[in-house]
């Protein structure tokens, strides 16, 4: 699913499969919608039904990106917990956040994702 804010593009997928390079693994791409602009103290966070806010189980925070630059195709890994939840029936929403050019201009676009994702596979 892509969804468009009034500053950001943001696309949020599981990558299909089971092996070692596509278990818990979410494909995103982020960039600015209006040329110009610059992505600042860009984050992406994965969080399972039930965890209290603000509690979540794979994070990263990537920073400050180049003016005119976004990242295409990132691949994040929602970690073993998440995957192993989402198993059990728990959903998993994956929340990317950050700022435009300033950061008072804060982004921040979720999904959730309902479904077992990958129900083949092993982890640990």
């Amino acid at each position: 699913m892509s969804t468009r804010t009034s500053n950001v593009y943001v696309t949020i997928a599981p990558v299909g499969g089971s092996g070692i390079t596509e278990l818990g693994m979410f494909n995103i791409t982020v960039k600015p919608a209006t040329e110009g602009d610059r992505i600042l103290n860009l984050q992406y966070v994965v969080s399972v039904e039930g965890q209290p806010q603000g509690e979540f189980v794979a994070f990263v925070f990537i920073g400050n990106l180049p003016k005119n630059h976004g990242l295409e195709n990132s691949i994040f890994y929602a970690s073993c917990d998440a995957v192993n939840a989402n198993r059990q029936g728990k959903s998993l929403t994956v929340q990317v956040a950050g700022a435009i050019d300033e950061i008072s201009n804060p982004f921040d676009v979720s999904q959730t994702f309902t479904n077992v994702l990958w129900p083949q596979g092993s982890c640990s």
